[in-house]
């Protein structure tokens, strides 16, 4: 029997000007984080709903390798939207976050992410 031989092919991904670090999708409840890890840094997302509060997306430094993003009411069943929205700095560049969001039912969450440098 042949077994196949994996070939990793070095790729480029870029929109524009921003280089695309990580991109992926998540299946998650509103009461998981969702953590990304990468170059070192360490960003965590963390989801709550609350009818009282429009739909709102926040970040705070934890430290100078973590960031905590707080995604309030994104609880739209047909996705919501944000970004690029600038995040941080990493390398002297201009870290940013795409994100789409999809409720699926009342606790669960589809999560698509794109992590970029400009």
């Amino acid at each position: 029997m042949e077994h196949s031989q994996v070939i990793a092919i070095p790729t480029n991904v870029r929109v524009d000007d921003q280089t695309v670090i990580t991109s992926g999708f998540a299946l998650m409840t509103s009461d998981n984080t969702l953590t990304i890890e990468f170059g070192g840094l360490r960003l965590e997302f963390v989801f709550s709903d609350n009818a009282d509060t429009e739909m709102s997306l926040e970040h705070e430094q934890i430290n100078e390798k973590a960031i905590r993003i707080r995604l309030k009411n994104f609880k739209n069943a047909l996705g919501s939207s944000v970004g690029p929205t600038r995040i941080g700095t990493l390398n002297g560049r201009a870290l940013s976050l795409g994100l789409y969001v999809t409720a699926v039912g009342d606790i669960q969450k589809a999560v698509s992410y794109c992590l970029t440098l400009g």
